[in-house]
């Protein structure tokens, strides 16, 4: 009877174990098109494979021009399509399409071609990899990096699906001389090392040419910057400067010689530079002549800024300046030499004989801010900027033409910048580089205080590493102070901000529709994304959760226990469906739990003891029965 039981018992359980629907593991990602030629104005229908239930990222890069977002939501299957109607201006040529799984992260490419119509309206002659008789094209995924140093080798590699025996990686070097190279697949997977012997940019893209079971493809082209690495030998001399008395020589080398101009800074306290030079590199050399304001030891900065031919390469050396300079009888000091708007300047002098004293102040072009004659051997003044910008200090002694002492003071912007969402929302926390002025600061309540020299310098604002916001602060000597976006850098700003300075990032919403396996909307469901920023949601009657004034970034969408992560750019609406237990299994699942209450107390100990009452019973009545016969 016992095993009788445990027999049942046993098949119950697998037959319910085999009711129940299993996940489906995750497949690497595909992507084709219905035909691998098009016309404008025709439309491209993109379909593959990936994880089931999941947000697809999808790029379509043009032949020429900018990439194209695109989104899909993967069924229960794991299947998803998109459609892209091909304008009347698309460019002719090689169309890569790229697809990404947000769930495994894995991508697949494809490409497709855009010819000109045949006079006629002939066929192109290319058959349809969706129509009878057509042959599917395999997916070839191409991974390089896209920067590297000259004289080195870089590792590229990639994946074939469905996987062939081979492929070849076509490498086109600055110099145009292009090469094939064939390349074993083994397990869906290739690699290839690159020796970049020249500097410029190379060309690579994968190919198929297909056979009896698939149809030729090919990759898009991946541009490699190879660029080389200068060292800058830097000299200054003299190591020992008095104010007033001749120049500091700045000069030096590039090795190895290349085309291009070197930046030079100076600092007199290693952390506030400013640009004294721009200067052309001549067959490897510079050379500067420079009279310095600075008190104290000078640090000196050359920069080589990063280019399509070049990494940044810098170089420093430093210098002692006398704080004081004799004239005959007499001495000249002016404190300080770099100050803020609205800070005080002293100039002052002692000369042991009696004499007329003319101190003069002027910008660089010349123009008169201040003047005054001392008659006495001694005189003290106190001068307040309240202009940024660059000021020249001349004392004359005398009816003399030549100043006998002159100086330069440097006026810096004190800028109070704030930053804010297009909706009005103040932002904490950021943080703000200026990588030319070797600035790199954070804002904890939302407001930074910066010193700026006059000038144009460009800004990075970044939250949580991810960089929000690219422009410039234009600070104008004897005018005002702008802000503006990476659309007008270089522009004169046509209305001046107030202070503090509001700059306002771009934002985007995302809208996310919890559906269940059969497409039901599904309220009161708890959304909550995480990345730049992270915020909660819930959704409403038709499944909606709205997150507006979003910084762009990149997100992780997290509701139940399925989580995926999308790229936002631009205003997104993404469907996640939950799998939901159908009425069929339901259904199942109850019976299951009564029967096997049934078998637990016919097995366990009070079960037994049940059992055995009855089996008393029945002998005592058959007994009886035997007696009375």
């Amino acid at each position: 009877m016992k095993q009788k039981l445990a027999t049942i018992f046993i098949l119950l359980s697998l037959i319910l174990i085999l009711a129940i629907p299993h996940p489906v593991t995750s497949s690497p990602i595909t992507v084709t098109t219905n035909k691998s030629t098009y016309y404008r104005g025709e439309t491209v229908i993109i379909s593959g494979k990936a994880t089931p239930n999941t947000a697809i990222t999808i790029k379509i890069y043009p032949s020429q021009g900018s990439p194209i977002p695109k989104q899909a939501q993967s069924d229960s299957t794991g299947a998803y399509s998109t459609t892209y109607k091909l304008s009347s201006s698309a460019p002719y040529g090689i169309w890569t399409i790229e697809a990404k799984d947000t769930d495994t992260g894995e991508t697949a490419t494809t490409t497709f071609r855009v010819k000109e119509k045949e006079s006629g309206g002939g066929s192109s002659g290319e058959g349809s990899s969706g129509g009878a008789g057509a042959k599917p094209s395999v997916s070839i995924n191409l991974q390089v990096s896209n920067i590297a140093e000259v004289n080195t080798s870089i590792e590229i590699k990639g994946s074939v699906y469905p996987s062939v025996s081979y492929i070849y990686l076509v490498i086109r070097p600055p110099s145009g001389e292009e090469s094939k190279v064939k390349l074993y697949v083994h397990d869906g997977m290739f690699t290839y090392n690159l020796f970049l012997s020249e500097v410029g940019a190379w060309r690579v893209h994968a190919e198929y040419p297909g056979d009896s079971n698939y149809s030729p493809s090919t990759t898009g082209i991946r541009t490699i910057m190879v660029k080389v690495r200068v060292s800058i030998i830097l000299k200054v001399s003299p190591k020992v400067f008095r104010i007033g008395e001749g120049s500091v020589n700045i000069s030096g080398k590039v090795k190895p010689v290349v085309e291009g101009s070197i930046l030079l800074y100076a600092s007199p306290d290693n952390v506030t530079w400013m640009l004294i030079s721009r200067l052309n590199i001549i067959d490897g050399f510079f050379n500067f002549l420079w009279s310095p304001p600075f008190i104290g030891t000078v640090c000196i900065k050359a920069v080589i800024e990063e280019s399509d031919l070049c990494f940044q390469s810098v170089a420093y050396s430093s210098f002692d300046a006398v704080v004081v300079r004799k004239i005959g009888l007499g001495s000249i000091s002016v404190e300080p030499i770099i100050a803020t708007s609205g800070s005080e300047v002293e100039i002052s002098g002692n000369m042991e004989e009696e004499t007329d004293i003319l101190v003069s102040i002027e910008t660089e072009d010349g123009t008169s801010v201040f003047s005054h004659t001392f008659e006495s051997k001694s005189f003290q003044l106190i001068w307040v900027a309240h202009t940024p910008g660059i000021y020249i200090v001349k004392v004359y002694v005398a009816s003399s033409e030549k100043p006998l002492y002159t100086a330069r003071i440097y006026i810096l912007g004190q800028v109070s910048l704030q930053l804010s969402t297009e909706g009005g929302s103040l932002i904490e926390k950021w943080h703000l580089e200026a990588p030319s002025l070797s600035i790199f600061k954070d804002a904890e309540k939302g407001t930074m205080e910066v010193l700026f020299p006059p000038g144009n310098h460009t800004l990075h604002i970044s939250i949580n590493n991810e960089t929000v916001w690219k422009g410039y602060l234009l600070i104008s000597p004897f005018s005002t102070i702008a802000v503006g976006d990476t659309t007008s850098f270089g522009e004169p700003p046509l209305n001046p901000s107030p202070t503090p300075l509001s700059i306002k990032v771009k934002t985007y919403t995302l809208n996310v529709i919890i559906l269940d396996s059969n497409g039901n909307p599904q309220r009161g469901k708890t959304v909550r994304i995480s990345g730049v920023e992270t915020k909660i949601s819930h959704t409403d009657d038709a499944g909606l959760a709205k997150f507006e004034d979003l910084l762009p970034g990149v997100y992780t969408i997290n509701v139940d226990s399925q989580t995926l992560s999308t790229e936002l750019s631009e205003d997104m609406t993404l469907i996640v469906r939950i799998p939901t237990l159908s009425m069929e299994l339901i259904a199942i699942v109850e019976a299951f739990a009564i029967i096997t209450l049934l078998l637990y107390l016919i097995l366990s100990r009070r079960g037994k003891s049940l059992f055995k009452r009855f089996e008393v019973k029945d002998k005592k009545k058959s007994s009886k029965t035997s007696s009375s016969k």
